[in-house]
């Protein structure tokens, strides 16, 4: 596993796509479980991986497409302790 460094705009700006057939988290290391998924088309979204009610493993959960939010929007609501539900990503 890499080392953890805190994400940027630039730094995601700069993620390059994932090996052919994979999905690759890049992990932020100011927030606990926050990640940028990038994959093998270079497309890249935030997520955010805890163990949620009810399931007994962490999963990722999708917050928002890189470009579409920005970092400050998720970071901001995780931090809090808000946490996301899809339909509340697409909503605004």
């Amino acid at each position: 596993m890499k080392a953890k460094k805190p994400l940027t705009p630039r730094s995601i700006d700069a993620l390059e796509a994932a090996p052919k057939g994979k999905r690759v988290l890049i992990w932020d290391a100011t927030i606990q479980g926050f990640a940028v998924r990038v994959t093998d088309t270079g497309s890249k979204s935030f997520v955010l991986v805890t163990r949620y009610p009810g399931d007994k493993h962490p999963t990722p959960r999708f917050i928002g497409t890189v470009g579409a939010i920005s970092l400050a929007k998720p970071s901001y609501r995780i931090s809090l302790g808000a946490g996301y539900r899809s339909s509340e990503v697409r909503a605004g």
